[in-house]
């Protein structure tokens, strides 16, 4: 059925439509909002205009400065090849011929791109990521499955569908096969969410397929996804999904606030 079914109220949208989306989606007012950090102490010596947040072009300044991001060292026979930024410390192998078993080193990756995130703006409170669920179905729902990596509210002492709060899947190549495969494994995953979660409406999720990252919202009527982005030739994007499903309001990521 979702193999079939919902792939027909599926939208894909274009590269000029996902951004448009993300923007209205994260803006970075609603991320980024400015108060004590880094990135606070760095603007008030710049000297610059006056403004109630950060930005996101900011943020990846920041982690150019704790070498998050940036040129990767040369190897002397590599020389006459053109350096390219990409995302450095910690960051995993995306090439599809690198192990595939990546999903500990992402969560890793994702949990120290945030606590630096964190560290610069003071405001964000992003959730942590983990990969335990790689391995070990949530309950909660009688479905066995099991996310490649998940996002659950702190203090949670269980892996368990109702109390998770995002989650991301996890190909090693970005084709048109996995493309669909990875839709059709969020779509089930996020079915159970939603089952769970009885009071909450969508359910924004995570996708990485080699060094592509998409973000997929699947509510009780249909589902949506962005263009695929390659993290590291599009790094303000891949910050602000993160930052988003990371660190935005609840309200924003489905769960209803009157409750």
């Amino acid at each position: 059925m979702i193999d079939n079914d919902t792939w027909e109220v599926h939208c894909q949208l274009s590269s000029s439509d996902s951004l448009s989306l993300l923007e209205y989606l994260f803006p970075d007012a609603l991320l980024l909002p400015i108060a004590k950090g880094k990135l606070s102490a760095t603007q008030s010596s710049m000297q610059q205009p006056k403004q109630n947040h950060f930005t996101m072009s900011a943020v990846l300044e920041q982690c150019r400065a704790q070498n998050l991001y940036g040129l990767k060292p040369q190897n002397e026979d590599r020389k006459r090849k053109r350096s390219k930024e990409m995302w450095l410390a910690g960051c995993p192998n995306l090439d599809p011929k690198a192990s595939p078993q990546r999903e500990v080193q992402l969560a890793i990756f994702f949990n120290n791109v945030l606590t630096a995130i964190s560290e610069a703006c003071d405001t964000v409170r992003p959730i942590q990521w983990d990969a335990k669920s790689s391995y070990t179905p949530l309950k909660g729902v009688e479905a066995v499955r099991k996310p490649d990596i998940s996002s659950f509210f702190p203090g949670s002492q269980t892996l368990d569908w109702r109390h998770l709060i995002s989650f991301c899947e996890v190909k090693n190549r970005c084709t048109p096969v996995n493309e669909r495969k990875s839709y059709v494994e969020a779509a089930g995953k996020a079915s159970c969410l939603l089952y769970a979660q009885d009071g909450r409406h969508l359910a924004p999720c995570i996708r990485i397929l080699g060094s592509s990252i998409y973000l997929t919202i699947f509510d009780r009527g249909g589902s949506l996804s962005t263009a695929g982005f390659d993290i590291h030739s599009h790094p303000e994007v891949f910050l602000r999904i993160l930052i988003g499903v990371s660190a935005a309001p609840l309200s924003t990521l489905g769960f209803d606030a009157s409750i």
